[in-house]
């Protein structure tokens, strides 16, 4: 068994019969690949809100990038933590495929939750690349957040020194992403 480097080979066939009878040659340009594929996944929202926040975070773009000397096929499944497939992107070489939060079988926008990403791709001779995932989150639901309370709801904090100087406001706010919040007064 002869074992093939990577790289691009010339076949070439003569034939000659017994009388010395000679064809013309015929040659064929074949590449051998021994070399996996690579590729890379990005993700740019890994939290995003397809319908609570029209034009804030619509919708999430995964980038593929893939690496070999033949074409690379790909198909990126993203499933929900039952392991459901929601969504099937399908292609060739490097794409930028969008999810705008909608399965696949319904159009409709997938619940609320994580959903992991996952490629599989392999090139033109049938070698198979190392699977990569990315997880994202849905999260169409606003933060939630206690009443505010405050520890004096009158205080006096230029006159009568060291009493009822300050007052200490406190909520609770729950959410399943990073919640950043401000808190304003008027006069």
């Amino acid at each position: 068994m002869h074992l093939w480097r990577t790289g691009q080979y010339t076949a070439t066939l003569t034939c000659s019969d017994a009388v010395g009878n000679t064809s013309l040659p015929t040659s064929k340009i074949v590449r051998v690949d021994n070399t996996l594929p690579t590729a890379t996944l990005a993700v740019s929202n890994a939290a995003f809100s397809p319908i609570a926040s029209p034009g804030a975070k619509d919708t999430t773009t995964f980038t593929v990038r893939v690496t070999d000397v033949t074409a690379v096929h790909w198909t990126f499944d993203i499933t929900n933590s039952s392991s459901t497939i929601v969504k099937t992107f399908v292609g060739t070489g490097n794409a930028a495929p969008v999810w705008n939060g909608k399965n696949s079988s319904s159009n409709a926008t997938a619940p609320d939750g994580l959903y992991t990403a996952t490629l599989t791709y392999a090139d033109s001779s049938g070698n198979t690349g190392a699977t990569t995932s990315k997880t994202v989150r849905i999260d169409n639901s606003a933060p939630t957040a206690t009443a505010l309370t405050a520890s004096n709801a009158i205080f006096s904090p230029a006159t009568s020194i060291g009493i009822k100087d300050t007052t200490l406001f406190n909520s609770t706010i729950a959410d399943a992403v990073t919640v950043s919040w401000t808190l304003d007064h008027q006069e």
